[in-house]
């Protein structure tokens, strides 16, 4: 598996579980709470702060990951990983500035969205608010171009990523246990370069604040890399990673 593409599945897999994490109460670390229990009680919550994944008058969310080696009933912290940092940050509003893609958001007075990482950037909203698209792309040479479309199930919880690069798309598949916010897996999937990858990523929850969300987790990824070698043969390699996640949340 190439570094590339395993900081594809770490990024992407940060966003979405941002989008799916924020909890209640300090109660239920395995999962249990219900999208219906979502709330801060006072309406700070916004239709940005819900689709990725915090409650309450967030400001902004930093997320550091370690690596990790399995112990004998958890994973033993290791060393920083310096290059998987995430940063989201949201104005008084509750929308967007920046997404833990990197992706930037740039509102007018209205609140009308006018540009992102450049200014032909373009970002769409369904009827309810929430983020459903986000492209940028100049034209068909532009090898900095890339897209993001996001689907969402029929409780309000991403159901569905589907990451479009110039070197290849890459594609992410949620599910869930019952009325849980929390997946119990997500299946990455993607070609590049002739190589097809599939990564199946787990998390085990073990903090959250006052607010309900999230500040500590384990994860674990397992990918498939099937390889084309030629002449009709290909070679496959599976591999294994633990990390520890860590957020700092700061709230307005």
């Amino acid at each position: 598996m190439t570094d590339k593409w395993f900081k594809k599945i770490a990024l992407t897999a940060i966003a979405l579980m941002m989008g799916m994490t924020a909890m209640a109460s300090c109660q239920g670390l395995d999962g249990n709470t219900s999208i219906s229990s979502i709330t801060d009680g006072q309406g700070n919550d916004s239709p940005d702060r819900r689709a990725f994944g915090v409650t309450g008058p967030v400001a902004e969310v930093n997320t550091v990951t370690y690596e990790a080696t399995k112990g004998s009933n958890a994973l033993v912290r290791g060393e920083l990983l310096e290059d998987r940092v995430s940063r989201m940050v949201f104005d008084d509003e509750g929308r967007v500035v920046e997404d833990s893609y990197g992706n930037l958001y740039v509102y007018d007075a209205e609140g009308n969205f006018t540009r992102g990482v450049e200014a032909y950037t373009r970002m769409k909203r369904d009827e309810q608010g929430r983020i459903i698209a986000y492209e940028n792309s100049k034209d068909d040479e532009d090898d900095m171009s890339f897209f993001y479309k996001f689907t969402y199930d029929a409780k309000g919880r991403f159901s569905h990523v589907t990451i479009q690069l110039w070197e290849g798309t890459f594609d992410e598949t949620i599910t869930y246990q019952g009325d849980n916010i929390f997946p119990e897996k997500i299946v990455s999937e993607g070609d590049e370069e002739g190589d097809k990858y599939s990564a199946t990523t787990t998390y085990k929850y073990l903090r959250t604040d006052e607010h309900g969300n999230w500040t500590e987790r384990e994860v674990h990824i397992h990918t498939v890399t099937t390889s084309d070698e030629g002449l009709g043969s290909s070679s496959q390699e599976i591999s294994d990673s633990y990390t520890i996640e860590v957020r700092e949340i700061k709230y307005l």
